[in-house]
């Protein structure tokens, strides 16, 4: 059933804490939207549940064990990020919430030109790390950064750390940054996909019509399939057009429920239980206007 994709139990919770970083070389919007992205490759995993970055992100400042315990976390993620003229350092420490015992440290020195290379290792360093505890072929689906161009994936990171607030400024904001990695290499499934949530997501937060965003958001959730036809997000935003906009609930629910299967995160079981409620409302609505054409005189 629909559900079953959520609750089948999850080998490992996982807690991936937002990165922390010198003050004076802090950069919010990257870092965010870099933990995020963290998140989602990891979020794909077979066997693992990865907690989204909003329930995360609200414990920032606490002990990050304790926090990842409150949350319900077996594992705990903790990251830093030092940013020195041209040269970026991070490091990256997974621990047992059971004994606080860590398995491994990870380091990763790169140029500030090719900042992908940090979600690259880290993803790649927590694959091996979790692997043992989970099925034989839990790093088969992990996907790797889709582009090697330093500035679209900038954009793109920052994009999804606007879209975590979700105003009508922020995601005019974030769907420009998107257009702006797709531009820069239109061989970006990611920027696509995001792309494509960001105008889903325009229409109930904005007065902008849903006739010129849900389009918009179909057409770039296609592009980004073409490119990588398992692209959960992408999945996802046809989903929610097909439910909100086309009035598709067959095609709507099989879309949600794939894109569940490709990614089970907190996020994408609450955004697909969000999505079925609305669906009953819709379903509703429509016999009540059916019904009443029924009984009406011709005209």
């Amino acid at each position: 059933g629909v559900v079953s994709y959520w609750w089948r139990p999850a080998g490992v919770t996982l807690a991936v804490m937002p990165f922390e970083s010198i003050p004076a070389a802090k950069d919010n919007a990257l870092e965010t939207g870099l933990t995020d992205q963290i998140i989602s490759r990891l979020g794909q995993m077979p066997g693992v549940r990865v907690l989204p970055i909003t329930a995360t992100r609200r414990m920032s400042g606490n002990d990050p064990l304790e926090a990842a315990r409150e949350l319900g976390a077996t594992f705990v993620l903790t990251m830093r990020l030092q940013r020195e003229g041209d040269e970026v350092r991070a490091s990256a420490q997974l621990a047992s919430t059971k004994d606080g015992q860590v398995i491994r440290p990870t380091m990763v020195t790169t140029d500030a030109s090719r900042m992908f290379t940090i979600q690259d290792v880290i993803v790649k360093q927590m694959v091996e790390q979790l692997a043992p505890r989970l099925s034989a072929d839990a790093s088969t689906r992990i996907a790797t950064v889709g582009t090697r161009n330093n500035d679209a994936y900038e954009a793109y990171v920052r994009g999804r750390a606007i879209v975590l607030e979700p105003t009508p400024a922020n995601l005019k904001r974030a769907a420009e940054l998107f257009q702006q990695a797709v531009n820069l290499d239109p061989q970006f499934a990611d920027a696509w996909a995001g792309l494509g949530s960001a105008f889903k997501r325009m229409s109930p937060v904005s007065e902008v019509p849903s006739d010129e965003t849900f389009p918009k958001a179909k057409q770039a959730a296609e592009r980004a399939l073409a490119i990588q036809p398992e692209h959960a997000e992408a999945h996802s935003v046809l989903g929610t057009v097909a439910l909100w906009y086309d009035w598709n609930y067959g095609e709507a629910e099989r879309r949600l429920q794939h894109a569940l299967a490709l990614q089970l995160t907190a996020a994408a079981a609450a955004s697909f239980a969000l999505s079925r409620m609305g669906g009953t409302v819709i379903r509703k609505r429509a016999r009540q206007s059916l019904s009443w054409l029924a009984s009406s005189p011709a005209v």
